[in-house]
């Protein structure tokens, strides 16, 4: 009997309620896979682990095209394919300098030669 009586007292059963219900929450979560914003990375950075659906509306097409599945349907023989590919804009983790070109090259005629310049 005594432990009948902890399991249903009114604090720890909401204890548990709780829990039951975080973990529930914690499965059924959409954006433990989904991102609510998607963009890609700017400059010199890979682009991460996304699911299928974010890269393109008709993924599973996409990827049994990419296969070779596709045209295999021997019954209603598809001749085309559009793949509908999601764009999102990119988004850069640190500032990018300006690029510096050095000044052209000016050879003057008053010039040395370079001593090795003559075997060539």
């Amino acid at each position: 009997m005594a432990s009948t009586r902890i399991r249903n007292l009114p604090g720890d059963y909401a204890v548990r309620k709780r829990i039951n219900n975080d973990s529930r929450s914690y499965q059924t979560y959409h954006y433990k896979a989904y991102a609510p914003k998607n963009y890609f990375p700017a400059l010199g950075v890979n682009v991460g682990q996304a699911p299928n659906g974010i890269l393109a509306v008709n993924q599973t097409d996409v990827g049994s095209f990419l296969r070779g599945q596709y045209f295999s349907n021997l019954e209603k023989p598809k001749t085309q394919f559009t793949a509908d590919i999601n764009s999102y804009p990119s988004l850069a983790f640190f500032g990018r300098r300006d690029l510096i070109m050095p000044n052209s090259l000016i050879v003057e005629k008053c010039q040395r030669p370079h001593r090795y310049a003559a075997l060539n």
